[in-house]
């Protein structure tokens, strides 16, 4: 494996065990109020797996700016836009 992917490999393993400790730990406190599916914390976790992890960090902030009371709940799946 070249060095450049495995940079961007230990990118996304660092993202997943955070996602792993903030599902763990913190989101059980927040509870279920994301108007989307799959939860925002779920979204970025599989965007960054199918985009990439710099693609990834920014659709899933995108989301979390976009998750607010005055949506309609809604299903939103992950879409890579360089990869349709």
């Amino acid at each position: 494996m070249p060095k450049e992917e495995e940079k961007h490999r230990a990118w996304k393993d660092t993202s997943e065990m955070a996602f792993f400790i903030y599902r763990r730990w913190f989101s059980i406190q927040d509870g279920d109020h994301c108007e989307f599916k799959p939860v925002c914390n779920e979204y970025a976790r599989q965007s960054i797996q199918k985009c990439g992890f710099f693609r990834g960090v920014v659709m899933g902030a995108d989301r979390l700016m976009r998750d607010n009371p005055f949506v309609e709940p809604y299903e939103d799946p992950v879409v890579c836009p360089d990869k349709e």
